[in-house]
């Protein structure tokens, strides 16, 4: 299973590759602002929810992100107009990214593994717990708005959501499907769940779609994309 751990890392490797061409964040990562509560209405405008979305991207607020989502995942409910569904869904994906903190934990991994070592087991695990720990059902709805098979997806606009957004959405569903903290490179035909149950999870199936789409996107190139593939071990 050597193989497969050295291919988690490559999802890493794979976001660094994309951000060549496309700035993994706007600004630096920032602390979120300390608030109490963010109140954000259920009935944005579809300007409105961009512009808040691209807000809590710049500065990397999770904070506000995670309202944002909670609000749009429920506007989104009760919206019909395919073209406003579309524009919410997109800002809520952009705002679950941020609100996940998957970027963070990217990044922190990037900077660990730049020599070109092979991550262990346990160090696996850990980035597993921390993707684990900032996922939320809420940013699990708003992330699975990426997958192009889903009812009205999400628009594509590759200067709001670009292809490092859909390498970390993936990157949350999938580890969504495993016990808290478990390597993948670990999993086979005995464990709980097995090898194949894994692969075969709605959570990864949906993440194999994330995946392809993103290789579509305008500017793209595949091959750094397509990396991540070895991660879900498909």
């Amino acid at each position: 299973m050597r193989m497969l751990r050295s291919a988690f890392a490559v999802l890493f490797f794979a976001a660094l590759l994309l951000t060549g061409c496309q700035q993994l964040f706007t600004t630096s990562l920032a602390a979120a602002f300390a608030r109490k509560s963010i109140p954000i209405p259920s009935n944005l405008s579809t300007s409105q929810a961009s512009d808040l979305a691209a807000q809590a991207k710049s500065t990397q607020d999770t904070q506000l992100a995670a309202a944002l989502v909670s609000s749009l995942n429920t506007e989104i409910a009760g919206t019909t107009d395919p073209a406003t569904l579309a524009s919410l869904k997109q800002s809520a994906a952009e705002a679950a990214v941020v609100a996940s903190n998957a970027g963070g934990t990217v990044m922190t991994a990037l900077s660990a593994f730049a020599s070109g070592t092979t991550p262990s087991s346990s160090q696996i695990s850990s980035i597993v717990t921390q993707l684990q720990a900032g996922t939320t059902a809420s940013i699990l709805t708003a992330l699975a708005y990426l997958d192009p098979s889903t009812s009205n997806p999400a628009a594509v606009n590759v200067s709001a959501v670009n292809a490092t957004d859909y390498v970390l959405a993936a990157a949350v569903i999938a580890a969504s499907a495993l016990p808290p903290g478990v390597d993948p490179s670990t999993l086979n035909g005995s464990t709980t769940p097995t090898l194949t149950a894994y692969q075969t999870s709605p959570q990864v199936v949906q993440a194999n779609k994330i995946i392809t789409a993103a290789t579509s996107l305008p500017g793209v190139v595949s091959s750094s994309v397509t990396q991540l593939a070895s991660f879900l071990n498909t």
